[in-house]
């Protein structure tokens, strides 16, 4: 029927000859071999749409009495064998062989793509008409060819005819075939081409271009949203690239394209600014055929790591796959310091690059297609966190991805922690984690995680636990312990010589012992060496830091570096000690150590600083900044990760700033630096050039990390240029609260969009700085005045201050103004605030502490309540818990308070941990029953308990009112202890049950003090203390203490929800780094200042505090305050048995 009133056609259809010799030679092959008749038909080099936007490109399609088939050409070698499902070809003369995935895997999927588009145009153009399967196949069309392929990976490959390559023919075997009952009819083969015609088949080639590169016929790798083509350049020099095109659906939505379209632009903007050997870079975003595309640098040779490992595996040594490990942790933590985390983390994520031997491999993690970043890394555990989308990876990930992946609350650190260790089974043992997704679940259930042998065996079980809470909390923990697994294998191996850019700890460089890997930057790879020096018969150790660059060009960034530290190095600046020097070829800085962890480390590991602290560091921050302006130098990359935190010879700790590589770079590369410290305002017509303002928002960055744990949000945390906010979003509920109206004043201010709302320049934003931490002036009533000595002081800390000397002398005098609140408030509640959601809680009474003195009254019937009075006396202690150590207790906010700690491992102190609970005893009537006995109940040393997921904390209220994982216990008649923990859950209830099960009631420990008061005013009582005096406590930190004093009057500072009813603070430090009185004004022979609201006393051996709440400033005069200073009796600081006991300390209370 169609036979008879069809056209004359040719059958074999080509836009013209291939550009690939090989190809076209095996194309000539099968032409020369094909009959001219019915139902014969071929298309040659051609390609043709799908509806989700991929264009796959076809060698050849064939229609015979046997059926359609779709033929691969491939020509890669004389020789081909297989690893498992990976071809591996070798050419005569090639350097290195030729490895890829099964090809007949992508053609497969091309053959259902095209048969799929076949039936739908049929259905419209030929009702009724069936469309036969298109089979795959591979054609290899190396002339003498070898094959070695095992039985099952020869299936459906071919090779020429008439020669002996171990395949079947082509021809004779495949496409030459005539079944018994035929596949393809001539009705069939005659409409054929009319359905590629309205199908849309275009030459092969017709798409091979982005701008100026040339893209490569097959995808080097693709998934169901994207795909990856190798991309060349000449122009004049050969330039090579891989191009990620992110297919849009033809039949999408304008919304669904838009969608894409940001998809491809984030992973752009994410990858743009970020410079690291070990992360894919993006070099030029675009469109191809009308698909947003991004460009990265890559190599031809480059290798996919397990196409690597499977041809370089049996040769490389433990030593070498450790450092391909490290390579990863080391990109990885790099990311994270710019709060990128990448969450899908696989061996097709990750290429290699090496010389052709397979030696020196450089590992380079891509695919950031799912990456996240949040304002904050540290803080991607609690904010924002979407599901990792599966549309944008493709199966052969699954096995290296965590179990909660598909979480929508999956903790993004952790999972690329997981990912890390999933990756580190490969490099070491040469086998994935499982083979497929499900038995990689099957394997997790049953080791609670992955288990290998060898030195990195524990590691990886570590990083890969399914217990996330369990799982190593950061790379740098990872990383801390591969350091400790290569100073354990120094005698597995020959380290020598070694090249500095591969030392690893145990290792010698020139002579100095490599102790750690600090990191690999942009430009250079950074150690931590030692040696030992005699001197006079006496050895001591001198630690230095060697920053070596990664290559010549990066070598030139290293020298400048060098002249910039030769101007501004020392104080609070990192001192260059040697060099640029070479050492074994590499170009190497020595520099001033600047402490064992950075800042950065520091406020990951502990949360926000301590009041003191922050004020300390924060005036170091501004003394390197003096230090630079002075030389007109900027640093052009301040941030946490670039401060180290340094332990003086004299206990104190300080600031040092490092990292000068960017120091050198021009005015108007506004690009540099880090993005979220960056000042992202610059680039307008207005602020076209670097200028200070940017370096001070940088710096102001810092600091509100310092003081929150977290930096300033801006919008949704993407490009503040995009929004009309004026001010970004301060973490005003994450500041110590005695400060947090003040440092939301500041930043405000600091961080504005407008830079004419800013501070003018480093000496008012210092001074402003300083002023955070300054005395509260009341606003009912004029200060008294100063003693003259303190007016000079003040006076002196307002104008600009330009010598690190001045500032520190300034600093010890205004320091003297901060409020005691902060010591009690740090004993007393001594984690930052949580950021969980408020829920309901039991309500707080007026009597609850361990005696009552006095009856408590409260400002309103609904308002805070006066904390009771207590004897100064601990009724409660919690026993020893395997793996926690008892921490700080303390008395106030109407209850009794153990602190415990979870013991964490720390090669530098025995004694290092982390708040994971605390234990609060209230009495009888203090604490509301009704929401408590609504939890699920839970047997506690054979008492019943509550487990409620979040109850607020009785005493807090307003911001600092946030539910809390609890365990409440009734140990007598309406009387309750609450066991309570920030930790997330699950591991929340398993450690409140541990707690809860270890407090042992009746236990009294009456607290002790080192100053007694002879006279107090009317009225006051004692409403909480902490004496210090813990044994876990005592010798691991400078001494403090306090005694609060409550009146009949609910003490206020400005802001209602960190009040906590306390009248005046008595507080004492024994810390040699805190601010002395140096004022003239003595009394009874001690050194004092004073000012509206307390004074500073110097006793020695310690210094006293004593601060009146503002509310009560009226009250507590100056004069009442020196009578109370001229009637005190102090006793030394190490002889504890001389100290007062209890309310010895307070006689003159009844």
């Amino acid at each position: 029927m169609l036979a008879d009133d069809r056209p004359a056609a040719p059958r074999w259809f080509e836009a013209g000859r291939s550009r690939y010799q090989h190809e076209q030679s095996g194309l000539d092959h099968v032409r020369r071999l094909m009959p001219d008749r019915e139902p014969y038909r071929a298309w040659a080099t051609f390609s043709f749409p799908t509806p989700s936007g991929h264009l796959p490109e076809c060698d050849l399609l064939m229609a015979t009495p046997a059926g359609l088939f779709l033929v691969e050409l491939k020509d890669l070698g004389e020789h081909v064998t297989n690893d498992g499902g990976r071809f591996v070809f070798r050419r005569s003369g090639a350097k290195r062989p030729r490895v890829l995935h099964n090809p007949l895997q992508v053609v497969d999927q091309k053959s259902k793509d095209l048969r799929a588009q076949l039936r739908r145009v049929a259905s419209r153009e030929r009702p009724g008409l069936r469309v036969p399967r298109v089979e795959p196949a591979i054609f290899l069309t190396t002339p003498g060819l070898r094959s070695e392929l095992d039985d099952i990976h020869r299936v459906r490959v071919y090779g020429r005819d008439g020669e002996s390559t171990g395949l079947d023919w082509i021809w004779r075997d495949l496409l030459g075939q005539v079944p018994d009952e035929q596949l393809v009819t001539e009705d069939f083969s005659a409409v054929l081409p009319e359905l590629l015609r309205h199908l849309g088949i275009a030459a092969a080639d017709a798409y091979r271009w982005f701008g100026d590169w040339e893209l490569a016929p097959e995808p080097l790798d693709f998934g169901s949203t994207w795909e990856d083509r190798l991309a060349t350049r000449n122009s004049g020099v050969r330039e090579e690239g891989r191009l990620r095109v992110y297919l849009t659906a033809q039949q999408a939505t304008g919304d669904a394209r838009a969608s894409v379209e940001r998809l491809a632009r984030r992973e752009y903007e994410l990858l743009r600014d970020i410079t690291h050997r070990g992360i894919a870079q993006a070099v030029q975003f675009g469109h191809h055929r009308d698909n947003p595309a991004i460009l990265f640098r890559h190599q031809t040779s480059d290798l996919r790591l397990d196409a690597y490992l499977a041809l370089y595996g049996k040769s490389l040594t433990a030593r070498q796959r450790r450092e391909m490990v490290r390579q990863l942790a080391e990109a990885v933590r790099y990311a994270h310091s710019h709060s990128l985390c990448h969450r899908a983390l696989a061996a097709r994520s990750v290429f290699v690059s090496a010389k052709t031997d397979g030696t020196s491999p450089v590992l380079r993690i891509a695919d950031w297609q799912t990456a996240f970043r949040g304002d904050d890394v540290s803080r991607l555990s609690s904010i924002g966190k979407s599901s990792v989308n599966g549309e944008h990876l493709a199966d052969i990930t699954d096995v290296y991805l965590a179990p909660e992946v598909d979480a929508p609350r999956a903790d993004a650190v952790r999972l690329d922690v997981f990912g890390l260790g999933a990756l580190a089974h490969l490099i070491i043992t040469d086998e994935p984690p499982a083979e497929r997704r499900s038995d990689l679940i099957d394997r997790l259930t049953a080791e609670r995680g992955l288990r290998t042998s060898g030195p990195l065996g524990e590691l990886i079980f570590k990083a890969t636990r399914v217990d996330v809470a369990q799982r190593f909390d950061s790379v740098d923990s990872l990383l801390f312990e591969m350091d400790r697994v290569e100073r354990n294998s120094i005698g597995d191996e020959d380290r020598d010589p070694v090249d500095p850019l591969t030392a690893v700890p145990g290792d010698r460089v020139d002579k100095w012992l490599v102790e750690r890997v600090l990191g690999t930057g942009a430009t250079a790879r950074v150690l931590q060496v030692v040696r030992e020096i005699v001197d006079d018969d006496r050895t001591r150790t001198e630690r230095r830091v060697f920053k070596i660059a990664l290559d010549e060009e990066k070598a030139v960034r290293l020298r400048a570096e060098a002249r910039v530290l030769a101007q501004v190095g020392g104080g609070v600046v990192v001192r260059l000690l040697n060099g640029p020097r070479l050492v074994s070829g590499r170009t190497i800085l020595e520099l001033e150590h600047a402490g064992e962890e950075s800042l950065a480390a520091r406020l990951r590991t502990g949360g926000r600083l301590g009041r003191r602290e922050l004020a300390r560091f924060g005036g170091d921050l501004f003394s390197a900044l003096d230090q630079l302006a002075a030389r007109n130098v900027r640093h052009r990359d301040i941030k946490p990760d670039n401060l180290g935190v340094l332990q003086r010879a004299d206990g104190a700790r300080q600031l040092m700033l490092f990292d000068f590589s960017l120091a050198d770079a021009g005015p108007g590369d506004i690009k540099v630096g880090t993005w979220g410290y960056r000042d992202p305002f610059l680039g307008t017509a207005d602020r076209p050039l670097f200028d200070d303002h940017a370096e001070l928002y940088s710096a102001a960055v810092t600091l509100h990390e310092m003081a929150s744990g977290v930096r300033p949000l801006w919008g949704d945390g993407t490009d503040p240029r995009m929004t009309d906010d004026r001010l970004p979003t301060i973490a005003t509920a994450e500041f110590d609260p005695s400060l947090a109206k003040r440092l939301a004043e500041f930043f405000n201010r600091a961080l504005h969009r407008d830079v004419e709302q800013r501070f003018r320049d480093l000496a008012e934003i210092e001074e402003a700085w300083r002023t955070v931490f300054g005395p509260t002036r009341s606003r009912r009533r004029k200060p008294p005045a100063r003693p003259r000595r303190v007016q000079t002081a003040i006076r002196t800390a307002a104008r600009p201050i330009r010598s690190a000397v001045d500032r520190r002398r300034v600093w010890m005098l205004t320091a003297l103004a901060v409020t005691g609140a902060v010591l009690a408030a740090a004993l007393v509640a001594d984690r930052p605030a949580s950021t969980n959601q408020a829920a309901p809680g039991p309500t707080t009474s007026s009597t609850a502490s361990s005696t009552p003195r006095a009856p408590t009254t409260s400002p309103s019937a609904s308002g805070p309540r006066i904390p009771a009075a207590t004897d100064l006396t601990l009724t409660f202690t919690v026993d020893d818990i395997a793996g926690y150590r008892i921490g700080d207790s303390m008395i106030g906010q109407s209850r009794q308070r153990v602190n415990v700690r979870e013991v964490i491992t720390d090669p530098e102190s025995a004694t290092a941990s982390s708040l994971a609970a605390w234990v609060s005893l209230y009495q009888a009537g203090a604490v509301d029953p009704s929401r408590l006995r609504t939890g699920e109940a839970v047997s506690v040393a054979g008492r019943t308990g509550y487990y409620l997921p979040a109850v607020a904390e009785p005493g807090y209220y307003g911001a600092n009112r946030v539910g809390k994982p609890t365990i409440a216990v009734e140990y007598a008649n309406d009387s309750w202890y609450l066991v309570q923990s920030d930790d997330p859950l699950p591991k929340a209830r398993e450690t409140l049950l541990k707690v809860a099960a270890a407090v042992r009631l009746g236990v009294n420990r009456t607290m002790r003090f080192p100053v007694r008061f002879d006279y107090l005013p009317t009225g006051l009582r004692a409403c909480g203390g902490a004496d210090g005096l813990d044994p876990a406590r005592v010798g691991v930190q400078p001494w403090e203490g306090s005694v609060e004093l409550c009146d009949d009057t609910f003490g206020r500072y400005d802001n209602g929800s960190t009040e906590t009813g306390v009248a005046i603070r008595i507080g004492m430090v024994a810390d040699p780094s805190y601010p002395r009185p140096r004022g003239s004004d003595r009394i009874a022979g001690r050194v004092v200042d004073t000012w509206s609201q307390g004074a500073t006393v110097d006793c020695v051996e310690f210094v006293l505090i004593v601060n009146v709440t503002p509310s009560h400033e009226s009250r507590y005069p100056e004069a009442e305050i020196r009578k109370i200073l001229e009637s005190i009796t102090v006793r030394g600081v190490q002889d504890r048995s001389a100290w007062f006991t209890g309310m010895e300390t307070l006689p003159t209370i009844p």
